[in-house]
């Protein structure tokens, strides 16, 4: 199905501004594909690698782990699911929950442990806060 793993490929990967590259780390793949075995569906990856233009065009951060390959913003139809699976994956280690319409959670591979929320107006927010409106939509 996929040429880097099971269920993901490199085009899913690409940068989004048409450069045509794709840097992704063989970490972020394996748990990835470890997070979509464990929950059996489908995941979509709203944006793996930028480029450094394509990276501040979009507003990211300075020294964003998606220009190391690093990254992946992903949605599903279970967000709730996706974050308690990420939390589990041991090489996952930033975390960001993006609750604005069409929401996404930014899950990478950095060497540290990072949280970090922003609700629907594009304003950051407390994380566990974050965590428990996810959970709250799950059992609406």
């Amino acid at each position: 199905m996929g040429d880097l793993s099971a269920n993901f490929s490199t085009s899913e990967f690409t940068c989004h501004c048409g450069c045509g590259k794709a840097i992704v780390q063989p970490s972020l793949i394996k748990a990835l594909q470890n997070i979509r075995s464990r929950l059996g569906i489908p995941l979509t990856i709203v944006s793996g690698y930028r480029c450094p233009d394509h990276n501040k065009a979009c507003g990211g951060a300075t020294h964003s782990q998606h220009m190391a390959g690093t990254a992946a913003d992903v949605k599903c139809s279970d967000l709730a699911a996706l974050y308690m699976a990420a939390i589990h994956e041991p090489a996952i280690k930033g975390i960001g929950i993006y609750l604005r319409p069409g929401g996404w959670i930014h899950l990478d591979t950095r060497e540290n442990e990072s949280r970090w929320a922003e609700n629907g107006l594009k304003k950051p927010m407390d994380f566990a806060t974050a965590v428990k409106l996810l959970m709250e939509r799950k059992r609406a």
